[in-house]
């Protein structure tokens, strides 16, 4: 029994280091591209916005395999808020003489260790008094500490759990709903994400994923 045990282990250790350094597909980074192009396209037709998806800066060769999933995870929460929520209706649009069609951008690249994204749309922005307001519902920190904030700091309180801008909650509406969720995914293999915003030009999200953790335990 041990020796199978101990047999099982091996297989799934060289698993995991073959894993981590096959070939990157190229057919799975295309996958990743089309299926979020067709949610842009889907959600442009939900809500009757022209959104275009610009994702020619996302290099897929570098994304590591074992976080593809939650990358995707990650890049589908942010098109459905920036969707639903971000990005304003043609009319708003028009009034506020933006250009009509409206943009998300996602980048992506390996650096250091480190797999980045941005992701920018350029939407109303995050409302900073509704989410001031939030925060003083939710009981969550001390009235002190609020009124101490400056807009980065009330803008990160979109990653805890209830805080949304969102009138009615639901599974598609709500900056804050996922957020936290996302947030949570990433402070368990040590990862980042921070977000800053400009009243009725744009939200800019900065992911910062790290890729060594699996050589390290390989190696151990």
């Amino acid at each position: 029994h041990q020796t199978y045990d101990e047999l099982k282990e091996l297989i799934d250790h060289i698993g995991k280091i073959h894993d981590q350094f096959r070939p990157k597909r190229s057919h799975e980074h295309q996958l990743l591209l089309n299926t979020l192009d067709r949610l842009v396209k889907s959600l442009n037709e939900e809500c009757q916005k022209d959104v275009k998806f610009d994702y020619k800066n996302l290099e897929g060769s570098t994304i590591p395999f074992q976080r593809r999933l939650l990358i995707r995870d990650i890049l589908v929460q942010l098109i459905r808020n920036s969707m639903y929520h971000g990005i304003e209706s043609k009319d708003e649009r028009k009034a506020l003489k933006k250009p009509e069609k409206a943009r998300i951008t996602v980048s992506g690249y390996a650096e250091d260790n480190a797999y980045i994204i941005h992701y920018e749309d350029d939407g109303r922005g995050l409302d900073t008094k509704k989410l001031l307001d939030k925060a003083r519902e939710s009981g969550i920190w001390p009235k002190k500490e609020i009124d101490s904030w400056n807009d980065d700091q009330i803008c990160e309180t979109i990653f805890h759990a209830g805080i949304s801008t969102a009138e009615k909650v639901s599974i598609t509406a709500g900056r804050g709903i996922g957020m936290n969720i996302i947030k949570k995914k990433l402070d368990k293999i040590g990862g980042e994400i921070s977000v800053l915003t400009e009243p009725n030009q744009s939200t800019r999200f900065e992911i910062l994923i790290p890729l060594a953790q699996e050589v390290v335990k390989a190696d151990s």
